[in-house]
Formats: structure tokens, C-alpha cells, sequence
């Protein structure tokens, strides 16, 4: 008789039993260390669920269903999202700041190089120009200015890459006195790759490499950072530095 129940049971579940299935699957379980004696167990499964404030909390489902459930779980209840929540952020985005500025993403070796600002400024004609997206180390498709705070010389770029994954190569190359002309001029004496600064200060919405050189060149020509004011070597054999594109 006792094997039929057994039986029946496993068969039909208890609404005991589906509760707390439910509640299992359906809540957060959290492990918490506690105060405890020798021989027992530290830790607890604490049940959390969203609730109404003006609703009255009732674990007692959770100690009628003791033989399930031998080591009781703590009951908690945390308020569900309200209208405030929905409506007010505590920060801002980075992507609706325009301008400048690290991504905070973890780990990021670029994110200490780089400029958190507005505006940028050419070192030889103090001109400053106002950056109109929001860009930061995990940017794609950008032209970005390399400042060294040694001797003021800058260096205009371009990526389709993440920004972050072309100063990591610039870096590489720098440390390993790579033959290109930023690493050439970061190995020149007392020039270290601390004194490296960059900004992030076009972008295109899209992939599109000759746009990319075009706003390259432009800048190159604006900021004025060929060599010997600058850092540009014209070498671009595919596109090379020979007149100013117009600036969209």
C-alpha cells in the first residue's frame, strides 16, 4: 500500500512539491555564508522574489514543505521595478556623450592613453575643433590624433578596427622598434610610449576605407602633421597626401 502511494505520488506531484519546483527555477538562488556550529551546514539558499510593497510577504509555503526541503531556505523580497526605475537612469551612456573618452571595459591598456575631452588642437596652428561623435577605445571606423607630450608633435590616423586594437599594433610596434613612423618617433631619445596621448576625432557611420583616407588626408592637411612638423610620413602609395579632401 505504501508502494502504491509512493507511487501515485511520483506520479502526481504535490502542489507543495510544484511550488517549490517553481520557485527554484523561477527565483534567483543565492548562496550566503552564515554563522554556523560544527558539522552543519554554511550555506543557505536565499529565494528571491519581486513584490509589491503593499502586499503582505508569506513564506509559509516554504516551511509546510520542511520534508522537501530539509535545510530551509531564507525568504527574500526585493521591490519590483516602479515607474522611476524605468524613467530615470543614474548615469549617462557613453555612447550619448559626444565627445572623447575611455570605455571602462575591463582590462583595456588603452583607456589610460586616452584624452577625455571635447575639442582637439593642433600644436602648430592652436587651432581647436569640436569632435561631433561619441568615441571612445571601443570605437570603430575613426580617425584618431596621436599627441606626444614630449615635443607636442601629432600623428593623424585612421582604423576600421576598434581604436583600442590599433594602439595595441602601435604599441607592439613601439616596444619592438617597429620601422613604422610612430614607433620611430616614440624610440627617439627620452620618447617613451607614456608620453603617447590619443583622441579618437572623426568617424564614419560605416565601413568605407576610401572615405576613411579622405578624412584622413583632410586632417592630416588641417592639423598639419606631416613631417617635419609632424609625425606623417607621406608614403601612402595607395592614397597618397597630395591635396585636401573636403571635411564631411
Amino acid at each position: 500500500m505504501n508502494r502504491d502511494r509512493t507511487c501515485a505520488s511520483m506520479r502526481h506531484p504535490s502542489p507543495c512539491r510544484d511550488k517549490t519546483r517553481h520557485l527554484t527555477t523561477e527565483l534567483s538562488a543565492l548562496y550566503t555564508n552564515i554563522p554556523h556550529e560544527e558539522d552543519t551546514d554554511a550555506c543557505r539558499i536565499a529565494l528571491e522574489e519581486g513584490r509589491d510593497p503593499g502586499t503582505k510577504p508569506s513564506p509559509s509555503f516554504i516551511y509546510r514543505c520542511k520534508k522537501a526541503i530539509p535545510t530551509l531556505p531564507m525568504a527574500a523580497f526585493r521591490r519590483p521595478k516602479n515607474l522611476r526605475d524605468s524613467l530615470v537612469h543614474s548615469s549617462a551612456s557613453r555612447r550619448d556623450i559626444v565627445g572623447s573618452g575611455p570605455c571602462n571595459i575591463p582590462r583595456c591598456m588603452t583607456c589610460t592613453s586616452i584624452t577625455s575631452s571635447t575639442t582637439f588642437t593642433s600644436t602648430i596652428t592652436r587651432k581647436s575643433y569640436n569632435i561631433l561623435h561619441s568615441l571612445s577605445c571601443h570605437s570603430h571606423n575613426v580617425i584618431y590624433l596621436i599627441t606626444c607630450n614630449l615635443c607636442n608633435k601629432q600623428y593623424v590616423g585612421l582604423t576600421s578596427q576598434t581604436l583600442r586594437k590599433r594602439f595595441n599594433t602601435h604599441r607592439f610596434n613601439i616596444n619592438n622598434d617597429r620601422g613604422d613612423a610612430v614607433a620611430k618617433h616614440f624610440n627617439l631619445p627620452r620618447h617613451t610610449i607614456s608620453y603617447a596621448k590619443i583622441t579618437p576625432i572623426d568617424q564614419l557611420l560605416t565601413a568605407d576605407m576610401i572615405g576613411l583616407q579622405k578624412k584622413e588626408t583632410f586632417w592630416i592637411h588641417t592639423l598639419q602633421t606631416l613631417e617635419p612638423q609632424g609625425i606623417n610620413i607621406n608614403d601612402q602609395a595607395t592614397f597618397p597626401i597630395t591635396q585636401i579632401h573636403k571635411h564631411t
